[in-house]
């Protein structure tokens, strides 16, 4: 039998997570797909530090039950929100236990397909059954977004990987190894593979690698000159943190500037010794061609207006993301069709939802409509409430008018108990 319910989320990460915390205090039924964590405990290098400050990499949930410093307290954990080096491990230990203790309804499952139905939409899950949803939240993050150069994009998996894979670098043990990007994920990169016995080489287009500074001690004067936010000091990033809604109503051109050029992917200040001491560098650097030779890739590489050739086993392109509705192959032709988009990204209201009515988007895909702020877990706060307040809306005006005959089954909640409206 068909199984009706109000809302489905499709992605556990942050965005996922939050979400259903704020939809189970509002009372909205609802049921949430995919595996806990899975892109942070499988798609960063183990070692990796976070480049977000602790305070800023708290998950979202109204009663804030469990934030970072809460569950480093009952781990026994030194917490510092600023100062302290958050390493990528530490925080999957930690949203997975959010997901335990808040969001225990969780339905490790992948949607195969999400399709228009008359009613809102229907979901096909991997084994088989078939759910129909009033409305969906889509938070499966960047990793099928990942982008990679025409000149390597042909090679096979055993000799290219892009650096949403490459959480486990071991294989690569003994072998010579090009990292081609110059910003976060390629640095945390080369000095995984430095750390799992490679001999890394890495290829950017950048001149120098931009580290952060180191952060002196703050004085009085600072929270004037450069107040202290979740994404580091400074007013611009004030306006970052706090003006999403004044952001949303700029226009199109001048917020996809903004998302491409602020607070881009610079590298964290934790690697940086390993970086330059142990890991070879090709700046100011583009590849112009690469072949398989024997096994072995030969790749021709142009900087500073000279080609060389260098010889590797493999190379991990560490190249960024393009979003594009088309690449989620979990989405209907149909739905794709009817999605306005900017740039490639979806064209939000200021709910969060698309020009489908009952599709919303979140997370990165947001970033156009939201700010860069939709980028990092501290914007799981505002984009949870803001969510969770039109959908309860909408659950709302349709009961209002005799609508819904969805039920709750996977909560426990009647259709008759009354929906809060956090916002």
């Amino acid at each position: 039998m068909l199984q009706h319910i109000p809302v489905a989320i499709i992605g556990a990460g942050p965005y996922g997570l939050s979400i259903s915390a704020h939809l189970h205090h509002a009372g909205i039924g609802h049921r949430i797909f995919g595996r806990s964590m899975e892109t942070w405990s499988t798609g960063m290098p183990s070692g990796m530090f976070l480049k977000s400050a602790p305070a800023a990499t708290d998950l979202s949930d109204p009663e804030e039950r469990l934030t970072l410093k809460a569950f480093c307290a009952r781990q026994g954990l030194a917490y510092d929100p600023l100062e302290m080096p958050l390493p990528v491990e530490l925080f999957t230990a930690y949203g997975e236990a959010f997901q335990r203790e808040l969001v225990p309804h969780l339905e490790p499952q992948f949607v195969r397909n999400l399709a228009r139905a008359p009613d809102g939409f229907t979901l096909t899950l991997d084994d088989g059954s078939v759910v129909q949803a009033e409305q969906v939240v889509v938070a499966t993050g960047l990793r099928r977004f990942g982008s990679v150069p025409d000149a390597i994009a042909t090679l096979p998996p055993s000799l290219m990987t892009h650096s949403s894979e490459a959480a486990d670098l071991t294989h690569l043990r003994g072998q010579d190894v090009i990292v081609l990007g110059g910003g976060s994920s390629a640095v945390d990169v080369a000095a995984a593979l430095h750390r799992s016995g490679a001999r890394a080489t890495l290829v950017a287009r950048r001149a120098t690698l931009r580290f952060p500074p180191i952060n002196g001690k703050r004085r009085w004067f600072h929270a004037i000159k450069a107040p202290m936010t979740p994404l580091g000091p400074g007013w611009n990033k004030v306006l970052a943190w706090k003006g999403a809604l004044v952001f949303h109503k700029m226009p199109a051109d001048f917020r996809a500037m903004v998302v491409r050029r602020y607070l881009g992917p610079s590298p964290t200040i934790s690697v940086r010794e390993t970086i330059e001491a142990h890991v070879a560098q090709i700046l100011n650097a583009t590849i112009s061609r690469c072949e398989v030779v024997q096994g072995r890739l030969r790749v021709t590489v142009r900087s500073d207006g000279v080609d060389r050739s260098i010889e590797a086993d493999h190379i991990v392109a560490a190249t960024g993301y393009r979003i594009d509705l088309a690449r989620l192959d979990f989405l209907d032709h149909d739905i794709v069709a009817a999605v306005a988009c900017t740039n490639g990204y979806p064209t939000l209201s200021n709910r969060f939802e698309t020009s489908l009515r009952g599709l919303y988007f979140v997370g990165t895909p947001s970033a156009v409509s939201f700010g860069p702020i939709m980028r990092f877990v501290c914007g799981t706060g505002f984009c949870s409430r803001r969510v969770t307040g039109a959908i309860a809306r909408s659950v709302r005006s349709a009961r209002r008018y005799g609508t819904v005959t969805l039920g709750r089954q996977n909560q426990g909640v009647e259709v008759g108990t009354p929906v809060t409206d956090p916002s």
